[in-house]
């Protein structure tokens, strides 16, 4: 039996959550730096829902996959042409991401907009389910 699916998938899903780790720290990190601390159970809140998210997204794919094949040919290319689009704009994202971010939390602690940094960091997290799904 061979160990390159556990391999590959280990590798995978490792990777996707150190980025999605990467992302939630620089929020902390962000948060402490601006004596926000008390902010910190609404990236705590985005983090549970991302992950619930990424939990749900993997069950619909569970359901999907039991198609035809035809299906599921089908299903694969129309996914290939999200995951390239996801792609790039990941790659442009990453170019600015720490502008982003550290504007996005300074906005939601000035504004009192905690709606807005919980959400930033659950499509963060759903992004890197995504990408691991």
């Amino acid at each position: 039996m061979s160990m390159a699916p556990f391999l590959g998938s280990f590798f995978i899903i490792l990777r996707e959550g150190f980025e999605a780790m990467l992302i939630a720290m620089i929020v902390f990190t962000y948060l402490e730096k601006l004596n926000a601390q008390d902010k910190s159970k609404y990236v705590w809140q985005g983090i549970t829902a991302g992950v619930l998210g990424s939990i749900g997204i993997a069950g619909a794919f569970s359901w999907i996959s039991a198609l035809t094949h035809s299906h599921e040919e089908l299903f694969e290319g129309v996914t290939m042409l999200i995951a390239a689009g996801m792609l790039t704009y990941v790659a442009f994202w990453c170019h600015t991401a720490r502008q982003h971010v550290e504007g996005k939390i300074k906005h939601a602690i000035t504004t009192g907009a905690v709606i807005a940094l919980s959400g930033s960091v659950c499509f963060a997290i759903l992004r890197e389910g995504f990408e691991i799904v």
